[in-house]
Formats: C-alpha cells, structure tokens, sequence
C-alpha cells in the first residue's frame, strides 16, 4: 500500500488546453476541486451503502450510487462553473451542502464526478483486494479447470512389454521408530 500526501486536487477528464490555467475540466466550462477520499469519509460512505443495500437487496446499482453520493457529498471543497438559477454566467453558486446535493443529483456532472473521482479510488482498493488467486486454492486462480486431470494417468500399456512392478510389489521397510510406552505422569 502507497501512503499519499492528501492535498486538494482539481479533478476531470478534459483538457483545459490553457497553458496558463491546465486544471482540467470535469464537464465543459465546469471545475471541481475534490479533496482525496479518506478513512472517515470512506467508512461513512460504506455505512450509507450497506443501509441502502439492506432496504433494497435486489437493486445493487442503488447501493453504488448511494457510495458515490456520499464520497462526493464529502469530498467536494470548491467549483467553477456551477452557477444557480437567475445567477449570472460569471458568478459561481456558493458551496453549500444544499447547492452539492443539487449538483449531484443532476445525471451528466454525477457521471463525470463519479468518473473523475470514485471509480478510480475504488479501483485502487479493489486492486489489493481481489487480483491474486486465493492462497487456500478455492479462488478461481487456483481450482483446476476442467481440462486438468484429477488423477493420474494410466500408463500406457503394449503388447510386448514386460510386466512392470506395482504399489503392492515394491519393498518396505519401517521408517519410522517405534512408538514408546506412555509413562505414568510424576514417575
């Protein structure tokens, strides 16, 4: 595991194509300043899921999308570009808990936040989490496929070859000593 600084980053997924100004964009004209998703944060989000996903089991997207709400409830510290209804075009929306629900519940900045913001931190805890194969050999990594014998093979037998010796013929001997008599205990 990499320990990061945690500063606040401006994140998106286009190019400002501004030498002077190279924040990227997370939708066009739109700026999102996050702050890196932490321990509290995280947990907090998990809480949210789970209890999203226990009224609703069968509906899994709904869990998801209660994960990234919460992430981006708490990770959203700054933006450029958001303006509110009668505001005017240079004049950014205050940000506020009510104004960050109103973002986010609209589709195309949830997508692109989402994009720009949670899958690639929940990239990087599944990539720990779930890409070696299991070291008990149940994981898909270690159980045979179907093309792999589960016993050995008979050997091949010809009609002029001699007799070969089996288990039951070959000699043995002791290897191990043999067990001593138990001792009555204090004696």
């Amino acid at each position: 595991m990499r320990v990061e600084k945690r500063e606040l980053v401006w994140l998106g997924n286009i190019d400002s194509g501004d030498e002077n100004d190279p924040r990227p964009f997370l939708l066009p004209g739109v700026r999102v300043q996050f702050e890196p998703i932490g321990r509290k944060a995280f947990r907090a989000a998990n809480r949210v899921c789970v209890e999203v996903y226990r009224q609703n089991p069968d509906d899994i997207e709904d869990a998801g999308d209660a994960l990234s709400d919460e992430l981006l409830r708490r990770g959203i510290k700054a933006w450029e570009g958001i303006g509110g209804p009668g505001s005017a075009d240079d004049e950014d929306l205050p940000v506020t808990p009510e104004n960050i629900e109103m973002v986010i519940a609209d589709p195309l900045f949830f997508a692109a936040a989402d994009f720009a913001y949670v899958a690639p931190f929940v990239a990087r805890q599944r990539e720990g989490n779930v890409s070696a194969p299991s070291p008990s050999g149940t994981g898909a990594g270690e159980t045979p496929g179907d093309d792999i014998a589960s016993s050995p093979a008979a050997p091949p037998t010809t009609a002029d070859a001699s007799p070969t010796m089996t288990a039951k013929d070959a000699p043995t001997s002791p290897t191990s000593r043999r067990p001593k008599k138990a001792r009555k205990s204090g004696s």
